[in-house]
């Protein structure tokens, strides 16, 4: 049972940051306070899945835990740090409203 805790930890992380995600709460927030809770999900489930991994515990659960998140950190560049036809980043919005 102590095998499975920490596959199982990253998979709870994976499922928060896809809820954020579908449930519209990133878009209500800060744009800094959402780019950093994503990333810390996302960085926290891909080094639980790689620990898990190298202790050969759950070896297919592991990969397709650090497939996700590779996947998670993949989207926040895109999401937050890509510009779009003209737009500026998503981060980068607040301070230009601003100045």
């Amino acid at each position: 049972m102590k095998k499975a805790l920490i596959p199982c930890i990253a998979i709870l992380m994976q499922l928060i940051y896809f809820s954020l995600f579908l449930s519209a709460a990133v878009a209500k927030m800060d744009p800094i306070i959402a780019a950093m809770i994503t990333l810390l999900l996302a960085i926290a489930s891909l080094q639980l899945g790689v620990y898990s991994f190298a202790r050969n515990l759950y070896p297919i659960l592991s990969l397709i835990v650090v497939i996700i998140a590779w996947l998670m950190i993949f989207f926040f560049l895109f999401a937050f740090m890509l510009p779009e036809a003209g737009i500026p980043p998503y981060l980068c919005d607040p301070f230009i409203k601003n100045s």
